[in-house]
């Protein structure tokens, strides 16, 4: 099931199909697998990681409309096609939780989609008696460093592997949208990558 909010249309091979339902939507594997493309008017693509709130929270706060938002941790056979079928032109942003696990999935998304993904919102930020990294985590950390398409995430990666925890590392902790519309948190020091 592919949870999603914002404007798409899905084309099959004698009609299309246009939704644009507000706040959360679904759509199921069945109908993304017999669409022959899917196009969007949105200006950006956003997959968020946490469904339960944080992505309840950007569709609510999307009122221009301007952003696909659709909530996936590690792509779903759902995820995957609507990736397949959605023009390569249109911007990825991945707004992800910050721990090793979290940009693990900015890293699989990048796989599995071939696509320029790029993080949004998403930076190490200390936080007192935060969680130490684990063993696991210290393992996917050094995998992640590794990557080539990781590259451009280094300096954040190397930023908690240097300070041994996780920092404020759950979507959360930013609260809720400030903005109306993309890119929904107001560009600051700690959210260098919204543009």
């Amino acid at each position: 099931m592919l949870h999603y909010s914002g404007p798409l249309a899905l084309h099959f091979a004698d009609h299309s199909k246009p939704l644009d339902l507000r706040f959360e939507s679904t759509l199921s594997v069945a109908e993304l697998e017999r669409a022959t493309h899917i196009t969007t008017t949105a200006q950006h693509l956003l997959t968020v990681e946490n469904r339960k709130t944080t992505f309840l929270q950007l569709a609510r706060a999307d009122a221009s409309r301007s952003t696909l938002i659709v909530a996936t941790s590690f792509p779903t056979q759902a995820v995957k096609l609507l990736l397949q079928k959605l023009p390569p032109s249109i911007p990825h942003h991945h707004f992800g939780d910050t721990d090793p696990s979290g940009w693990d999935v900015l890293r699989n998304l990048r796989e599995i989609s071939g696509r320029d993904v790029l993080p949004i919102h998403m930076h190490w930020r200390p936080k007192p008696n935060s969680q130490p990294i684990t063993q696991r985590d210290h393992q996917i950390l050094m995998r992640l460093l590794a990557d080539p398409r990781m590259a451009d995430c280094r300096d954040e990666l190397k930023a908690m592997l240097e300070a041994g925890t996780k920092g404020a590392f759950e979507q959360e902790s930013l609260g809720r949208p400030v903005l109306e519309k993309w890119p929904f948190y107001e560009p600051n020091g700690s959210l260098k990558n919204a543009s």
